[in-house]
């Protein structure tokens, strides 16, 4: 967090950290957030891993339509779309996050991804059966 509060020159008192979950729908959103925003404050939006911030993204959606600011995403481990602030690794077309909003994580971890016909461990009969939360 020391990173996250030099670069917004905040005190963390001054704002306000959501964690997004996964698997969300707008209900899961609405009850999630039992928490008035105010206009103009400021909101990191958090989450355990970032895959292309869809989910972060519905959240930053829901506190903006709320009066909110989103000033950062921050997560404990990007998965590579997504371009974490001080990697050299380049944005995916996949990222859904807005590139004006810094994203901020403890790493990029980076894994080779095939389509099923092109799986090695699919063609020696593995079967996938936890796909990411967005089937990613």
């Amino acid at each position: 967090m020391k990173l996250v509060r030099e670069f917004l020159n905040k005190s963390i008192s001054e704002l306000n950290i959501v964690f997004a979950p996964f698997k969300l729908s707008k209900i899961n959103i609405e009850r999630m957030m039992a928490f008035e925003v105010k206009k103009d404050e400021k909101y990191i939006i958090c989450e355990d891993i970032i895959t292309t911030g869809g989910s972060a993204l519905e959240v930053a959606k829901q506190i903006q339509n709320n009066g909110g600011k989103i000033v950062a995403f921050a997560a404990l481990a990007n998965r590579g779309f997504c371009q974490r602030f001080g990697s050299n690794t380049k944005i995916s077309k996949k990222c859904e996050l807005p590139k004006n909003i810094k994203l901020f994580a403890l790493d990029d971890f980076i894994f080779e991804m095939y389509e099923s016909e092109n799986c090695p461990l699919c063609k020696n009969g593995s079967i996938a059966y936890k796909p990411g939360s967005r089937g990613n």
